[in-house]
């Protein structure tokens, strides 16, 4: 089923529903509810860079879809913790001809054809901690990747092959100091700088999938002691968002994405998972507040678990900012993908709801029908 489909399974009331816009905290107005979530491109040269040519094709097409907000694949803050070898890198050093590639890659995301409904463009910045892999990680093939704690990956899989191309492909990271942290902190915050002074209308903290601050809020990867482990699990990401608040004007939007299901995994109740938003919901009086939280799930070891909780932290607190639940990683079709987000968008139990399929095989299927 296309994607055009799914819009066209719903009536012309609910169609309103999804094409109505969301105000955000920061001030910033979402054009319509949907949302182009996160992807992996992979067109990054060999091993990552800048945005390029391909990029900027790709992202003019998504911004004359008539999403609401428009997020870049995972930015890396390290080049030395790299995904699959092609992803886009915040620069080592910031210079007008650095941030150039990333100006270019902004505009394209707000090349809507009526500038009045452009999607809001979010750099997603990410860091992959123990999930980077050897050879293509950016590192040379015996340097182990940086992580939190020194939990090595396993593979999910039964099979004796699956099992030895994780041990080879993942070795046992090596455990972060808190000096390591503290820089980290500090390239996230210069990745938003550089998303600021590109262009961007904010950012997005990938604290999903297992990436490294998922691994810092996950008990299972997440061994240390404080200040960054249990019961500050959550300071990592605190310092980040303040410190980029302390310089980002007002209307710079800040998001989270968070994994449902490293909650579950972790050995973590929904409660627990409640209780993280609501504590970053609080931050809002420290100078610290986020305008959104995306819920995701699943991490390279279990790639398909998934756990349902975001409803709950609508209906239970009063977080003050929208949740955005990527139902359609969720579901098995379009038409089910359509029910269930006019479903949590009628009873208010979220704000917006983020696309990924749907856009590969139709960037334009809002317009379309």
């Amino acid at each position: 089923m296309s994607s055009g489909d799914l819009l066209s399974a719903s009536g012309s009331d609910d169609a309103t529903l999804l094409a109505s816009p969301v105000r955000l905290p920061c001030g910033r107005t979402v054009p319509s509810r949907l949302v182009k979530a996160a992807m992996y491109e992979g067109l990054a040269t060999f091993p990552g860079g800048p945005p390029n040519e391909s990029h900027f094709n790709l992202y003019t097409a998504w911004a004359r879809g008539g999403w609401g907000m428009i997020i870049t694949g995972n930015v890396q803050v390290s080049a030395e913790h790299l995904t699959l070898g092609r992803d886009m890198i915040v620069p080592e050093k910031i210079t007008t001809e650095t941030i150039a590639p990333f100006r270019l890659l902004a505009d394209a995301m707000h090349s809507s054809a009526s500038p009045q409904t452009a999607a809001l463009a979010l750099m997603q910045l990410s860091h992959s901690g123990r999930q980077s892999p050897r050879i293509i990680g950016g590192r040379s093939f015996w340097l182990p990747p940086l992580a939190p704690s020194p939990v090595k990956m396993s593979s999910s899989g039964e099979g004796l092959l699956s099992r030895l191309f994780y041990a080879a492909l993942f070795p046992t990271p090596r455990e972060m100091s808190d000096h390591d942290i503290e820089h980290i902190i500090e390239r996230f915050v210069e990745g938003a700088k550089v998303a600021l002074d590109a262009g961007f209308d904010g950012i997005q903290l990938h604290s999903a999938h297992g990436y490294f601050l998922a691994q810092i809020l996950s008990p299972k990867t997440n061994l240390r002691q404080p200040p960054y482990g249990y019961p500050n699990e959550l300071n990592v990401l605190k310092k980040i968002v303040k410190r980029i608040r302390s310089f980002a004007p007002p209307a710079f939007v800040i998001g989270i994405k968070l994994n449902a299901a490293d909650y579950a995994s972790g050995g973590l109740s929904d409660q627990h998972a409640l209780e993280h938003v609501k504590t970053i919901a609080g931050w809002a009086g420290e100078r610290a507040g986020v305008d959104f939280i995306e819920i995701s799930g699943g991490d390279y070891e279990q790639p398909s678990k998934f756990v349902s909780f975001a409803a709950e932290m609508r209906m239970n607190q009063n977080v003050g900012f929208a949740i955005c639940i990527a139902l359609e990683s969720l579901c098995n079709s379009s038409v089910a993908a359509t029910s269930a987000i006019l479903s949590i968008l009628q009873n208010g139990r979220c704000r917006s709801s983020p696309f990924t399929r749907s856009t590969l095989s139709d960037a334009h299927w809002i317009t379309s029908t």
